[in-house]
Protein backbone atom coordinates (compact mmCIF):
# COMPACT_ATOMS: atom_id res chain seq x y z
CA UNK A 1 0.00 0.00 0.00
CA UNK A 2 1.37 3.37 -0.95
CA UNK A 3 1.39 6.24 1.55
CA UNK A 4 -1.41 8.10 -0.18
CA UNK A 5 -3.82 5.21 0.52
CA UNK A 6 -3.21 5.03 4.25
CA UNK A 7 -6.06 5.43 6.69
CA UNK A 8 -7.50 4.48 10.01
CA UNK A 9 -10.26 5.84 12.19
CA UNK A 10 -10.91 5.75 15.89
CA UNK A 11 -13.35 6.01 18.69
CA UNK A 12 -12.20 8.50 21.32
CA UNK A 13 -11.74 6.53 24.50
CA UNK A 14 -11.70 8.04 27.98
CA UNK A 15 -10.16 5.52 30.32
CA UNK A 16 -11.89 5.08 33.59
CA UNK A 17 -10.51 3.21 36.53
CA UNK A 18 -11.79 2.37 39.94
CA UNK A 19 -12.50 0.00 42.85
CA UNK A 20 -14.89 -0.17 45.77
CA UNK A 21 -16.62 -2.06 48.56
CA UNK A 22 -19.15 -4.18 46.70
CA UNK A 23 -22.22 -5.81 48.17
CA UNK A 24 -23.00 -9.30 46.89
CA UNK A 25 -24.99 -8.94 43.71
CA UNK A 26 -26.21 -11.43 41.15
CA UNK A 27 -26.80 -9.62 37.89
CA UNK A 28 -30.14 -9.97 36.15
CA UNK A 29 -28.37 -9.22 32.87
CA UNK A 30 -24.82 -10.60 32.62
CA UNK A 31 -22.13 -8.10 31.55
CA UNK A 32 -19.56 -8.98 28.87
CA UNK A 33 -16.17 -8.85 30.60
CA UNK A 34 -12.54 -9.62 29.92
CA UNK A 35 -10.02 -9.61 32.77
CA UNK A 36 -6.25 -10.04 32.97
CA UNK A 37 -4.86 -12.43 35.54
CA UNK A 38 -2.03 -11.52 37.90
CA UNK A 39 1.34 -13.19 37.43
CA UNK A 40 4.85 -12.68 36.15
CA UNK A 41 4.58 -15.09 33.24
CA UNK A 42 2.85 -14.65 29.86
CA UNK A 43 -0.30 -12.54 30.04
CA UNK A 44 -3.41 -14.62 30.67
CA UNK A 45 -6.88 -13.30 29.91
CA UNK A 46 -10.29 -14.63 30.87
CA UNK A 47 -13.22 -13.53 28.72
CA UNK A 48 -16.88 -14.26 29.32
CA UNK A 49 -19.89 -12.75 31.04
CA UNK A 50 -19.95 -11.41 34.59
CA UNK A 51 -22.89 -12.89 36.49
CA UNK A 52 -22.13 -12.05 40.15
CA UNK A 53 -19.65 -10.13 42.31
CA UNK A 54 -18.89 -9.17 45.90
CA UNK A 55 -15.98 -8.05 48.10
CA UNK A 56 -14.25 -11.40 47.60
CA UNK A 57 -14.28 -11.52 43.81
CA UNK A 58 -16.30 -12.14 40.67
CA UNK A 59 -18.15 -15.03 39.07
CA UNK A 60 -18.13 -15.35 35.29
CA UNK A 61 -19.68 -17.61 32.72
CA UNK A 62 -16.78 -18.68 30.51
CA UNK A 63 -18.16 -20.74 27.67
CA UNK A 64 -20.35 -23.40 29.25
CA UNK A 65 -18.51 -23.29 32.58
CA UNK A 66 -18.76 -21.02 35.60
CA UNK A 67 -15.55 -19.58 37.01
CA UNK A 68 -15.00 -17.66 40.23
CA UNK A 69 -11.96 -15.39 40.57
CA UNK A 70 -10.81 -13.57 43.69
CA UNK A 71 -9.94 -9.91 43.18
CA UNK A 72 -6.34 -10.69 44.15
CA UNK A 73 -6.11 -13.20 41.30
CA UNK A 74 -6.54 -10.35 38.83
CA UNK A 75 -3.86 -7.91 37.73
CA UNK A 76 -4.39 -4.79 39.89
CA UNK A 77 -5.30 -2.49 37.02
CA UNK A 78 -7.69 -5.08 35.58
CA UNK A 79 -9.38 -5.55 38.97
CA UNK A 80 -9.56 -1.78 39.39
CA UNK A 81 -11.20 -1.28 36.00
CA UNK A 82 -13.71 -4.04 36.69
CA UNK A 83 -14.65 -2.69 40.10
CA UNK A 84 -15.16 0.79 38.71
CA UNK A 85 -17.79 -0.56 36.32
CA UNK A 86 -19.68 -2.00 39.29
CA UNK A 87 -19.70 0.76 41.89
CA UNK A 88 -22.68 3.04 42.48
CA UNK A 89 -21.49 6.33 40.95
CA UNK A 90 -23.60 8.29 43.44
CA UNK A 91 -22.16 6.53 46.52
CA UNK A 92 -19.28 8.45 48.11
CA UNK A 93 -18.41 5.56 50.45
CA UNK A 94 -17.98 3.17 47.54
CA UNK A 95 -15.69 5.65 45.82
CA UNK A 96 -13.74 6.02 49.07
CA UNK A 97 -13.16 2.27 49.34
CA UNK A 98 -12.42 2.16 45.63
CA UNK A 99 -9.67 4.71 46.14
CA UNK A 100 -8.38 2.93 49.24
CA UNK A 101 -8.07 -0.36 47.34
CA UNK A 102 -6.34 1.31 44.42
CA UNK A 103 -3.93 3.19 46.69
CA UNK A 104 -2.90 0.06 48.61
CA UNK A 105 -2.39 -1.77 45.32
CA UNK A 106 -0.03 0.84 43.88
CA UNK A 107 -2.50 2.47 41.48
CA UNK A 108 -1.85 5.98 42.73
CA UNK A 109 -3.24 7.95 39.82
CA UNK A 110 -6.43 5.90 39.62
CA UNK A 111 -6.87 6.06 43.38
CA UNK A 112 -6.62 9.86 43.41
CA UNK A 113 -9.37 10.05 40.81
CA UNK A 114 -11.66 7.80 42.87
CA UNK A 115 -10.89 9.63 46.09
CA UNK A 116 -11.54 12.94 44.36
CA UNK A 117 -14.99 11.67 43.39
CA UNK A 118 -15.63 10.60 46.99
CA UNK A 119 -14.59 14.03 48.28
CA UNK A 120 -16.83 15.74 45.76
CA UNK A 121 -19.83 13.63 46.77
CA UNK A 122 -19.25 13.90 50.52
CA UNK A 123 -16.86 16.53 51.91
CA UNK A 124 -17.11 14.95 55.38
CA UNK A 125 -14.91 12.12 54.11
CA UNK A 126 -11.99 14.55 53.72
CA UNK A 127 -10.06 13.37 56.79
CA UNK A 128 -10.31 9.72 55.72
CA UNK A 129 -9.19 10.59 52.20
CA UNK A 130 -6.23 12.59 53.50
CA UNK A 131 -5.23 9.68 55.73
CA UNK A 132 -5.21 7.32 52.74
CA UNK A 133 -3.09 9.71 50.67
CA UNK A 134 -0.67 10.15 53.59
CA UNK A 135 -0.08 6.38 53.78
CA UNK A 136 2.35 4.41 51.65
CA UNK A 137 1.02 3.56 48.21
CA UNK A 138 1.31 -0.11 47.25
CA UNK A 139 1.28 -1.45 50.80
CA UNK A 140 -0.85 -4.46 49.84
CA UNK A 141 1.63 -5.43 47.15
CA UNK A 142 4.59 -4.85 49.46
CA UNK A 143 3.09 -7.09 52.14
CA UNK A 144 2.64 -9.88 49.60
CA UNK A 145 6.24 -9.65 48.48
CA UNK A 146 7.68 -9.29 51.99
CA UNK A 147 9.48 -12.51 53.05
CA UNK A 148 8.87 -13.92 56.50
CA UNK A 149 11.33 -12.63 59.10
CA UNK A 150 12.01 -13.23 62.75
CA UNK A 151 10.44 -10.78 65.21
CA UNK A 152 12.60 -7.77 65.94
CA UNK A 153 13.91 -8.15 69.45
CA UNK A 154 15.05 -4.59 69.97
CA UNK A 155 12.77 -1.62 69.34
CA UNK A 156 13.59 0.30 66.16
CA UNK A 157 14.87 3.85 66.34
CA UNK A 158 11.91 6.23 66.13
CA UNK A 159 11.83 8.21 62.87
CA UNK A 160 12.61 11.89 62.97
CA UNK A 161 9.47 14.03 62.99
CA UNK A 162 8.52 15.55 59.67
CA UNK A 163 6.31 18.51 58.87
CA UNK A 164 2.79 17.32 58.17
CA UNK A 165 1.34 18.02 54.74
CA UNK A 166 -1.70 20.33 54.60
CA UNK A 167 -4.91 18.37 55.10
CA UNK A 168 -6.24 19.38 51.69
CA UNK A 169 -3.08 18.56 49.74
CA UNK A 170 -3.29 15.85 47.12
CA UNK A 171 0.28 15.16 46.13
CA UNK A 172 0.79 14.69 42.40
CA UNK A 173 3.37 12.19 41.13
CA UNK A 174 6.67 13.78 40.20
CA UNK A 175 7.86 13.40 36.63
CA UNK A 176 10.59 15.03 34.56
CA UNK A 177 9.67 18.60 33.77
CA UNK A 178 7.32 18.95 36.74
CA UNK A 179 7.39 21.59 39.48
CA UNK A 180 5.44 20.75 42.60
CA UNK A 181 2.74 23.10 43.85
CA UNK A 182 0.12 22.73 46.57
CA UNK A 183 -2.36 20.76 44.53
CA UNK A 184 -1.29 21.29 40.92
CA UNK A 185 1.97 20.35 39.23
CA UNK A 186 3.03 23.11 36.85
CA UNK A 187 5.16 21.94 33.95
CA UNK A 188 8.54 23.54 33.46
CA UNK A 189 11.00 23.36 30.56
CA UNK A 190 12.74 19.99 30.95
CA UNK A 191 16.51 19.73 30.98
CA UNK A 192 18.45 17.95 28.28
CA UNK A 193 19.03 15.08 30.70
CA UNK A 194 15.29 14.80 31.44
CA UNK A 195 14.48 14.77 27.72
CA UNK A 196 17.04 12.04 27.07
CA UNK A 197 15.83 10.00 30.03
CA UNK A 198 12.21 10.16 28.83
CA UNK A 199 13.18 9.11 25.31
CA UNK A 200 15.12 6.18 26.75
CA UNK A 201 12.07 5.22 28.83
CA UNK A 202 9.86 5.30 25.73
CA UNK A 203 12.30 3.17 23.77
CA UNK A 204 12.54 0.65 26.59
CA UNK A 205 8.76 0.45 26.70
CA UNK A 206 8.64 -0.15 22.96
CA UNK A 207 11.25 -2.89 23.31
CA UNK A 208 9.16 -4.53 26.03
CA UNK A 209 6.12 -4.41 23.76
CA UNK A 210 8.12 -5.99 20.93
CA UNK A 211 9.09 -8.89 23.16
CA UNK A 212 5.63 -9.31 24.66
CA UNK A 213 3.82 -9.12 21.31
CA UNK A 214 6.50 -10.92 19.29
CA UNK A 215 6.61 -8.10 16.78
CA UNK A 216 9.14 -5.65 15.39
CA UNK A 217 8.74 -1.88 15.37
CA UNK A 218 10.53 0.64 13.28
CA UNK A 219 11.24 3.85 15.17
CA UNK A 220 10.45 7.06 13.32
CA UNK A 221 11.62 10.19 15.09
CA UNK A 222 10.32 13.67 14.30
CA UNK A 223 10.68 17.00 16.10
CA UNK A 224 7.92 16.11 18.59
CA UNK A 225 7.23 12.38 18.24
CA UNK A 226 8.68 8.91 18.63
CA UNK A 227 6.58 6.75 16.33
CA UNK A 228 6.89 2.99 16.85
CA UNK A 229 5.26 1.25 13.93
CA UNK A 230 5.02 -1.92 11.87
CA UNK A 231 3.67 -0.03 8.86
CA UNK A 232 5.34 -0.44 5.50
CA UNK A 233 8.47 1.68 5.01
CA UNK A 234 6.82 3.47 2.08
CA UNK A 235 4.31 4.95 4.54
CA UNK A 236 6.82 6.42 7.00
CA UNK A 237 7.08 9.82 5.35
CA UNK A 238 3.29 10.07 5.47
CA UNK A 239 3.31 9.35 9.20
CA UNK A 240 5.98 11.94 9.92
CA UNK A 241 4.18 14.63 7.94
CA UNK A 242 0.75 14.04 9.47
CA UNK A 243 1.99 13.82 13.05
CA UNK A 244 3.94 17.06 12.78
CA UNK A 245 0.95 18.72 11.09
CA UNK A 246 -1.17 17.73 14.08
CA UNK A 247 1.36 19.31 16.45
CA UNK A 248 1.32 22.51 14.42
CA UNK A 249 -2.50 22.67 14.56
CA UNK A 250 -2.61 22.26 18.35
CA UNK A 251 0.30 24.61 19.04
CA UNK A 252 -1.36 27.38 17.05
CA UNK A 253 -4.72 26.76 18.76
CA UNK A 254 -3.11 27.19 22.19
CA UNK A 255 -0.74 29.96 21.08
CA UNK A 256 2.39 27.91 21.74
CA UNK A 257 5.52 28.09 19.57
CA UNK A 258 5.48 25.35 16.95
CA UNK A 259 9.24 24.98 17.34
CA UNK A 260 8.80 24.43 21.07
CA UNK A 261 7.68 21.21 22.70
CA UNK A 262 5.11 20.66 25.45
CA UNK A 263 6.36 17.11 25.95
CA UNK A 264 9.33 15.81 27.88
CA UNK A 265 11.48 14.16 25.24
CA UNK A 266 8.96 13.25 22.54
CA UNK A 267 5.44 11.81 22.58
CA UNK A 268 5.38 8.06 21.83
CA UNK A 269 2.84 6.84 19.30
CA UNK A 270 2.33 3.12 18.71
CA UNK A 271 0.97 2.78 15.19
CA UNK A 272 -0.17 -0.72 14.26
CA UNK A 273 -0.81 -2.10 10.81
CA UNK A 274 -3.48 -4.52 12.04
CA UNK A 275 -6.33 -4.52 14.52
CA UNK A 276 -4.98 -7.72 16.07
CA UNK A 277 -1.68 -6.08 17.00
CA UNK A 278 -3.43 -2.99 18.33
CA UNK A 279 -5.84 -4.98 20.52
CA UNK A 280 -3.06 -7.13 21.96
CA UNK A 281 -1.07 -4.03 22.83
CA UNK A 282 -4.08 -2.35 24.44
CA UNK A 283 -5.16 -5.37 26.46
CA UNK A 284 -1.82 -6.92 27.38
CA UNK A 285 0.45 -3.92 27.56
CA UNK A 286 -1.82 -1.07 28.70
CA UNK A 287 -4.19 -3.43 30.54
CA UNK A 288 -7.03 -1.67 28.77
CA UNK A 289 -9.87 -3.96 27.76
CA UNK A 290 -10.31 -2.53 24.29
CA UNK A 291 -13.26 -3.99 22.42
CA UNK A 292 -13.55 -4.73 18.73
CA UNK A 293 -15.03 -1.28 18.05
CA UNK A 294 -12.13 0.61 19.67
CA UNK A 295 -9.95 2.12 16.98
CA UNK A 296 -7.51 4.31 18.91
CA UNK A 297 -6.80 6.07 22.19
CA UNK A 298 -4.51 8.31 24.19
CA UNK A 299 -3.62 7.10 27.66
CA UNK A 300 -1.90 9.04 30.42
CA UNK A 301 0.19 7.49 33.16
CA UNK A 302 1.70 8.25 36.55
CA UNK A 303 5.09 6.92 35.40
CA UNK A 304 5.39 8.63 32.03
CA UNK A 305 3.75 11.41 30.06
CA UNK A 306 1.42 9.12 28.18
CA UNK A 307 1.28 7.66 24.70
CA UNK A 308 -1.07 7.17 21.77
CA UNK A 309 -2.03 3.94 20.04
CA UNK A 310 -3.89 3.49 16.75
CA UNK A 311 -4.46 0.86 14.07
CA UNK A 312 -4.89 0.97 10.30
CA UNK A 313 -7.66 -1.21 8.85
CA UNK A 314 -7.63 -1.99 5.17
CA UNK A 315 -9.74 0.30 3.03
CA UNK A 316 -13.22 -1.06 2.41
CA UNK A 317 -13.13 -3.61 5.21
CA UNK A 318 -13.62 -3.64 8.95
CA UNK A 319 -14.83 -0.96 11.30
CA UNK A 320 -15.13 2.53 9.91
CA UNK A 321 -13.88 1.58 6.47
CA UNK A 322 -14.26 4.29 3.89
CA UNK A 323 -15.75 4.02 0.44
CA UNK A 324 -12.63 5.49 -1.15
CA UNK A 325 -8.98 5.81 -0.24
CA UNK A 326 -9.40 9.59 -0.08
CA UNK A 327 -12.23 9.32 2.45
CA UNK A 328 -10.28 6.73 4.41
CA UNK A 329 -7.13 8.84 4.61
CA UNK A 330 -9.21 11.80 5.72
CA UNK A 331 -10.75 9.82 8.56
CA UNK A 332 -7.32 8.56 9.63
CA UNK A 333 -6.00 12.12 9.77
CA UNK A 334 -9.05 13.26 11.75
CA UNK A 335 -8.44 10.47 14.22
CA UNK A 336 -4.86 11.56 14.66
CA UNK A 337 -5.80 15.20 15.26
CA UNK A 338 -8.49 14.36 17.82
CA UNK A 339 -6.40 11.93 19.85
CA UNK A 340 -3.35 14.16 19.72
CA UNK A 341 -5.48 17.03 21.02
CA UNK A 342 -5.98 15.00 24.20
CA UNK A 343 -2.25 14.37 24.45
CA UNK A 344 -1.43 18.05 23.95
CA UNK A 345 -4.08 19.26 26.42
CA UNK A 346 -2.80 16.83 29.05
CA UNK A 347 0.66 18.43 28.82
CA UNK A 348 -0.48 22.04 28.42
CA UNK A 349 0.96 24.09 31.31
CA UNK A 350 0.08 21.74 34.19
CA UNK A 351 -1.37 18.41 35.22
CA UNK A 352 -4.73 19.99 36.14
CA UNK A 353 -7.47 17.98 34.50
CA UNK A 354 -9.66 19.67 31.91
CA UNK A 355 -13.30 18.51 32.37
CA UNK A 356 -14.45 15.94 29.87
CA UNK A 357 -17.05 18.14 28.12
CA UNK A 358 -14.41 20.76 27.37
CA UNK A 359 -11.64 18.28 26.61
CA UNK A 360 -13.70 16.19 24.20
CA UNK A 361 -15.48 19.23 22.83
CA UNK A 362 -12.22 20.99 22.03
CA UNK A 363 -10.67 17.87 20.49
CA UNK A 364 -13.68 17.52 18.22
CA UNK A 365 -13.72 21.24 17.47
CA UNK A 366 -10.11 21.22 16.32
CA UNK A 367 -10.51 17.99 14.34
CA UNK A 368 -13.69 19.26 12.70
CA UNK A 369 -12.02 22.55 11.75
CA UNK A 370 -9.09 20.73 10.19
CA UNK A 371 -11.07 17.91 8.56
CA UNK A 372 -14.83 18.64 8.61
CA UNK A 373 -17.37 15.83 8.43
CA UNK A 374 -20.15 18.25 7.53
CA UNK A 375 -22.70 16.55 9.78
CA UNK A 376 -21.82 17.64 13.33
CA UNK A 377 -23.81 20.86 13.28
CA UNK A 378 -26.91 19.06 12.10
CA UNK A 379 -26.59 16.47 14.86
CA UNK A 380 -26.08 19.18 17.48
CA UNK A 381 -29.09 21.13 16.19
CA UNK A 382 -31.23 17.99 16.38
CA UNK A 383 -30.13 17.39 19.99
CA UNK A 384 -31.04 20.97 20.93
CA UNK A 385 -34.42 20.70 19.24
CA UNK A 386 -35.05 17.50 21.19
CA UNK A 387 -34.31 19.50 24.38
CA UNK A 388 -31.63 17.04 25.45
CA UNK A 389 -30.46 17.59 29.05
CA UNK A 390 -26.77 18.55 28.83
CA UNK A 391 -26.23 19.20 32.55
CA UNK A 392 -24.96 15.62 33.19
CA UNK A 393 -22.07 16.42 30.83
CA UNK A 394 -20.61 18.67 33.52
CA UNK A 395 -20.19 15.65 35.83
CA UNK A 396 -17.11 13.68 34.82
CA UNK A 397 -18.39 10.56 36.56
CA UNK A 398 -20.78 10.26 33.59
CA UNK A 399 -19.42 8.75 30.39
CA UNK A 400 -21.20 10.31 27.39
CA UNK A 401 -21.99 8.22 24.35
CA UNK A 402 -21.16 9.20 20.78
CA UNK A 403 -24.53 10.98 20.58
CA UNK A 404 -23.13 13.74 22.80
CA UNK A 405 -19.91 14.43 20.92
CA UNK A 406 -21.49 16.98 18.54
CA UNK A 407 -23.10 18.53 21.64
CA UNK A 408 -19.79 18.87 23.46
CA UNK A 409 -18.11 20.18 20.31
CA UNK A 410 -20.69 22.91 19.79
CA UNK A 411 -20.59 23.82 23.50
CA UNK A 412 -16.88 24.49 23.08
CA UNK A 413 -17.52 26.18 19.73
CA UNK A 414 -20.07 28.66 21.08
CA UNK A 415 -17.59 29.72 23.80
CA UNK A 416 -14.73 30.08 21.34
CA UNK A 417 -16.81 32.06 18.86
CA UNK A 418 -17.97 34.40 21.58
CA UNK A 419 -14.37 35.29 22.50
CA UNK A 420 -11.27 33.39 21.39
CA UNK A 421 -9.08 35.01 24.04
CA UNK A 422 -11.51 34.09 26.78
CA UNK A 423 -11.66 30.54 25.47
CA UNK A 424 -7.90 30.18 25.93
CA UNK A 425 -8.12 31.97 29.28
CA UNK A 426 -10.64 29.35 30.41
CA UNK A 427 -8.04 26.64 29.86
CA UNK A 428 -5.37 28.73 31.58
CA UNK A 429 -7.56 29.24 34.65
CA UNK A 430 -8.31 25.54 34.99
CA UNK A 431 -4.68 24.62 34.39
CA UNK A 432 -3.72 27.09 37.15
CA UNK A 433 -5.90 25.16 39.58
CA UNK A 434 -9.28 26.95 39.42
CA UNK A 435 -12.25 24.60 39.54
CA UNK A 436 -13.89 24.37 36.09
CA UNK A 437 -17.23 25.81 37.22
CA UNK A 438 -15.44 28.68 38.98
CA UNK A 439 -13.23 29.28 35.94
CA UNK A 440 -16.33 29.55 33.75
CA UNK A 441 -17.79 32.17 36.06
CA UNK A 442 -14.51 34.09 36.29
CA UNK A 443 -13.74 34.15 32.57
CA UNK A 444 -17.19 34.26 30.95
CA UNK A 445 -19.32 35.41 33.87
CA UNK A 446 -21.76 32.53 33.47
CA UNK A 447 -22.76 29.38 35.35
CA UNK A 448 -22.88 25.90 33.86
CA UNK A 449 -26.66 26.22 33.68
CA UNK A 450 -26.36 29.46 31.71
CA UNK A 451 -23.87 27.78 29.37
CA UNK A 452 -26.36 24.96 28.81
CA UNK A 453 -29.11 27.48 28.02
CA UNK A 454 -26.82 29.48 25.75
CA UNK A 455 -25.71 26.32 23.94
CA UNK A 456 -29.33 25.37 23.26
CA UNK A 457 -30.01 28.70 21.55
CA UNK A 458 -26.70 28.55 19.65
CA UNK A 459 -27.25 24.97 18.44
CA UNK A 460 -30.85 25.56 17.32
CA UNK A 461 -29.61 28.36 15.06
CA UNK A 462 -26.88 26.26 13.42
CA UNK A 463 -27.11 25.59 9.71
Amino acid sequence: MRARSIWTCFACISLCVGSSVLARDTLATPIPLEVILAGDGPTQRVAGKLVAFDDAGITMHVGEAERTLAWEELAPASAFNTKFRLVDKSDAQQFLELGRWGWTHGLSQQARSALGSARKLDKSLGSQIDAILASESGSALASKAQPATKPVETPPTPPKPEAAAPASEETAPMQPGYRAGDAIVQYTIPTREENEAQITLSRNRAAEAERALDTKFTEIQTDHFLIFTDWDKAEHAFLKEKCESAYSVLAKQFQQPVKGNVFVGKLPIFMFATQKGFLRFAREFDEFGAGETVLGYFINSSTEQGHMAMWKPAVGTGIGAGGSTQDAARRWARTLVHEFAHAFISRYKSNARIPRWLNEGTAELIAEAALPTNNYHGRARAAAQEAVDVMPLFDDSNMPSGYYYPVMMTMAECLQKQDTKKFLALFDEIKAGTKPEDALKKVYGITQLKLAEGWSKYAKALR
